[in-house]
């Protein structure tokens, strides 16, 4: 029996560290001068990324002239992790200030629901940061999900913003007594090892 419970303990506590470890690789640090443009939202064939743990950055301009009028991709989150915040930092914007418009930075996400946040990056100091609600957050593992960045509402003329977009990924907490759990476990099959050789 002790011999049993010896080799379910040494599982058990691989299965824990595996689980610590699950996610080791880099987050994503994606920047459009290198890597090349993202499709509009509407296109075809987005590109898939899989997050990492850790803050996953997207780099990249948009302007309101066709096909540029935005960026879009899908992504995936690794098991045993969450989506904890999606935020659209404007760095730069370029426009006609002798025309009169209306014009916001946005960043989408479809979860599969549609949610979005906006701002005119006019009316505020830059670096301007918009944030998809908090309450929309933790996003799970397990599915994928939609998400872009675009200028929206303006009028003719040159719109144009350099962006960063960063989406938090952390591993989903562990229970605070399961390393507890484990410890008396294998303290029990450690026991039950020293009995059987005594």
């Amino acid at each position: 029996m002790f011999r049993r419970m010896s080799l379910a303990a040494s599982l058990f506590c691989i299965a824990l560290a595996a689980t610590s470890f699950a996610a080791q690789a880099a987050p994503i640090t994606y920047v459009q001068a290198i890597d090349g443009d993202l499709p509009n939202i509407g296109a075809r064939g987005l590109p898939t990324f899989m997050f990492d743990v850790g803050m996953n950055t997207f780099t990249g301009t948009v302007t309101r002239t066709t096909p540029d009028s935005s960026d879009s991709f899908l992504f995936n989150i690794p098991t045993g992790t969450e989506l904890v915040s999606a935020d659209l930092t404007v760095t730069a914007i370029r426009f006609d200030p002798a025309r009169t418009f209306s014009w916001n930075a946005v960043i989408h996400l479809w979860t599969p629901t549609y949610h979005f946040a906006y701002q005119d990056p006019r009316t505020a100091p830059l670096p301007l940061t918009i944030s998809l609600p908090a309450s929309l957050f933790p996003l799970p593992s397990g599915q994928t999900y939609r998400t872009g960045v675009a200028q929206g509402f303006g009028a003719s003329g040159t719109l144009q913003f350099d962006y960063v977009a960063k989406y938090t990924v952390e591993a989903v907490p562990v229970p605070a007594a399961l390393p507890l759990l484990a410890t008396g476990i294998g303290l029990m099959g450690f026991m039950g090892w020293r009995r059987r050789k005594t």
